[in-house]
């Protein structure tokens, strides 16, 4: 454009020369910030790197591409191709394996899944027999009644004593199955942290690429609006313009960099959690990617029913439940039961008790114990055990009739995204559509700089719209996985 600005003290007639020189390098600079718009957002596109810009220049024949493998409707409603969702997944992958080997709430859960094997290991190990063996050497002297003579010497006594359970009457059964039940408990925990990770690990990835491509549409917004600006007020001291149309630039021009300054925020909240999760810093692409449509349920019954047979908080809590059970019988076999045991003991003693010499003692038995306290605490502990089984039934019954409502809120929730997002880019192609008819009119001079602005901002913010409703299918869906119990790392595949 050139760089002409009349004096204000100039005459009319210069005045007029001054407009009709700059007239078409305004007329130009229209086609110009066109080729800065960007196409509507396609579906899919919400974690792809920024759209390519569009261009005025005619389209010209060109030969037929080769025939390719048709797009494929992703899960999340994204249109991918087999080279892009090949590409994505090659990307994704082994970031989520480092994630589930590197994370820190996956590696406690593990740590307790070992705990728990270990505990089983031990409660096995109660049907073998106890073997104690004692030694000592040291110097004895004694002084006994007349007409015994006083005996000193050296001494030694080796006992060795072996006690094996015949009959328990539940009180080791009971501690096998309530530890069988544990170990189980704890590796569907470990399930259940590991798919509560791969959630957090995928929106972290989502909401990174979404806001990043938002603060792109921004910036290219808040650019065009500041060189729209710079053009009318040089209109205005051309006194071709109006002071009002700078005024109403202006305005567009500060809310397009508080969008900006929140859109950065955005981003940059949407990175820490991305480093909160993986403990690294987020790629420099991150492209469309979703579960297969095999993955998900194909209506609300079938997510229900698979919920019901897989969600992996209703396992837990059965398992508790069952935990609880096998608890009020280890209490009932360990306070209400005797215990059995065969009993072998031999000893060897040189010196000991006044006997001078050696001495060797074998004892074979069956010893019957059966304990009992006088103030009726072995009822009482059954007691206890039965009600905290009955609150176990309890929560699993509770959770049971919630799943149903997460179940359905989750798929509610992922239609209205898909909804939602579709009316977002029509929302985009309309104002796109907009745009083209009002830069055509402007160049006709029907229409005014500040309505090719506002058609341009709306394009813009419809884009940021399209964008962010994306993310929110892709995170829908992935939601919608994990309360039916059916997410793991395959959605990388």
């Amino acid at each position: 454009m050139p760089n002409f600005v009349a004096p204000r003290h100039a005459s009319p007639v210069v005045r007029a020369a001054a407009l009709l020189s700059l007239a078409p390098a305004l007329l130009l600079a229209v086609p110009t910030l066109a080729a800065e718009t960007p196409a509507p957002v396609a579906a899919g596109d919400a974690l792809s790197a920024p759209t390519a810009p569009a261009t005025d220049k005619k389209p010209t024949a060109k030969k037929a591409p080769p025939k390719k493998a048709p797009a494929v409707k992703a899960a999340d409603g994204a249109v991918e191709t087999p080279e892009t969702s090949k590409a994505a997944a090659m990307i994704l992958r082994p970031i989520l394996e480092r994630l589930v080997v590197e994370n820190h709430r996956i590696a406690a859960a593990q740590a307790s899944k070992e705990a728990a094997d270990a505990s089983l290991r031990k409660s096995k190990a109660g049907w073998y027999g106890d073997v104690t063996v004692t030694a000592s050497v040291g110097r004895e002297s004694q002084r006994n009644p007349s007409p015994t003579p006083p005996t000193s010497g050296a001494t030694r006594d080796a006992q060795v004593s072996l006690r094996q359970p015949l009959l328990d009457f539940g009180r080791i059964g009971g501690d096998i199955e309530k530890a069988t039940l544990a170990q189980q408990q704890a590796e569907a925990t470990l399930r259940d942290v590991t798919q509560e990770v791969l959630l957090d690990g995928l929106t972290a990835l989502v909401n990174v690429g979404r806001t990043r491509q938002v603060v792109e549409f921004s910036e290219q917004s808040l650019r065009n609006i500041e060189r729209q600006t710079g053009l009318e007020e040089s209109r205005v001291e051309l006194g071709g313009g109006y002071a009002t149309d700078v005024l109403q630039s202006k305005s567009q021009l500060a809310g397009a960099r508080a969008r900006l300054v929140r859109a950065r925020g955005a981003h940059v909240a949407a990175v820490n959690k991305y480093r909160a999760v993986f403990h690294s810093e987020p790629p420099a692409r991150i492209g469309p990617f979703g579960p297969r449509a095999s993955a998900l349920p194909a209506n609300l019954d079938e997510a229900v029913a698979q919920a019901r047979a897989r969600n992996i908080q209703i396992e837990i809590a059965g398992l508790g439940a069952d935990i609880a059970k096998a608890e009020v019988r280890r209490v009932r076999g360990t306070e209400l039961a005797p215990r059995v045991e065969a009993v072998a003991e031999l000893s060897n003693r040189r010196n000991v008790g006044g006997v001078m010499g050696t001495k060797g003692d074998q004892t074979y038995k069956v010893a019957v114990t059966m304990p009992f306290n006088l103030g009726l605490a072995p009822l009482h502990s059954i007691d206890a055990a039965q009600a905290s089984a009955r609150a176990a039934q309890s929560q699993l019954d509770e959770r049971r009739m919630t799943l149903d409502e997460q179940v359905g809120n989750a798929w509610q929730n992922l239609d209205t995204a898909r909804e939602t997002a579709i009316f977002f880019e029509n929302q985009a192609r309309i104002s796109a559509e907009f745009l083209r008819l009002a830069r055509e009119e402007r160049q006709q001079g029907r229409r005014s700089l500040i309505d090719v602005l506002s058609g341009e901002t709306s394009l813009f913010n419809a884009q940021a719209d399209a964008a962010s409703a994306q993310g929110d299918v892709t995170i829908a869906t992935l939601t919608l996985l994990r309360t039916a119990g059916l997410l793991d790392i395959s959605v990388a595949e």
